[in-house]
Formats: C-alpha cells, sequence, structure tokens
C-alpha cells in the first residue's frame, strides 16, 4: 500500500531495469547471398542456343525483426551458346592423290588407292560422322603390270652376197 499517516516509503527503486534481447530489439535488413554455379546447358540443337540458370538466397543474413527482404531476383537465366549446342554433320574431305601402282606381273594386274577424311568439317555436338568408305581402291593395269618377255622375230631373207 501507498504510505499513511505517517507511514515511511518504500525504499529501494522505483523501476527495475532487464534485458530482453531475446524480443524482436534489432532490426536486420536481409542480403543476398553470391550467385552459385551455373546450372547445365540446356541446348537446343536444331536452332545452336542453350539456357542454363543460376541461384542466390536472402539469407546473408537473412531479414530478421521487420527487416526488408532483398529487392532483386533470386533466379539468373543465360545463354550458353558456346557449349556444344550446334550440332555439326561431318563432311568429306576431296579424295587424295592415287598411291603408287602396285603391279602383280604374273596377272598383269595392278591395284592403287587413295583416301579422304571426315574433317570437312568434323562432326561437333552430336553431328553426324560421314556416311561411306574413307578408302578407295582403284585398277592401274595400264601401268606397265603385264610383264612380256622379249621374243625373236622369224628369220628374215638372206641379203646379197657381198664378195
Amino acid at each position: 500500500p501507498s504510505p499513511f499517516c505517517y507511514g515511511s516509503a518504500c525504499i529501494g527503486e522505483m523501476v527495475n531495469n532487464g534485458s530482453c534481447n531475446d524480443q524482436c530489439c534489432m532490426t536486420i535488413d536481409g542480403g543476398w547471398t553470391e550467385w552459385g554455379n551455373w546450372s547445365e546447358c540446356v541446348c537446343d540443337h536444331s536452332t545452336g542456343t542453350g539456357k542454363w540458370n543460376r541461384t542466390r538466397s536472402c539469407t546473408n543474413p537473412s531479414p530478421f525483426c521487420y527487416g526488408s527482404d532483398c529487392i532483386g531476383e533470386t533466379l539468373n537465366n543465360g545463354s550458353c551458346n558456346d557449349q556444344c549446342c550446334k550440332t555439326i554433320d561431318g563432311g568429306w574431305t576431296d579424295w587424295g592423290n592415287w598411291s603408287e601402282c602396285v603391279c602383280d606381273h604374273s596377272t598383269g594386274t595392278g591395284k592403287w588407292n587413295r583416301t579422304r577424311s571426315c574433317t570437312n568439317p568434323s562432326p561437333f555436338c552430336y553431328g553426324s560422322d560421314c556416311i561411306g568408305e574413307t578408302l578407295n581402291n582403284g585398277s592401274c593395269n595400264d601401268q606397265c603390270c603385264k610383264t612380256v618377255d622379249g621374243g625373236w622375230t622369224e628369220w628374215g631373207n638372206w641379203s646379197e652376197c657381198v664378195l
């Protein structure tokens, strides 16, 4: 009760201060984390374009005690056309020169070959390999492959006798 009729006043502090740190006393605005790694590139091989994305979060720090959320996007989209997005089918080079003719003198036949490669252009990014052969074989019978031994003709007529 209040002091009354010459009663003494209360002894001690009239106000008792205490800690309330477990309450919402400090406002903290949210902050972005660094962007994460890019996702795997998703390609459209018909157009040669690719897309990927990366994320970040508003947890550096997280908003607390009526603090503001981060401003901006959590998802970042990008193009990754420099990845394997443009499919290139392989193409043949021109045939190379014929090799030296290798003759079988017993049969009079000869063979040679020439090559080409699938590098004009090379297949790239799931492109198809060239269809066909890299080696072309041919005959070179006109290259002196038939061995013909020399042979004598019949004797001709006698010449006039000279004394």
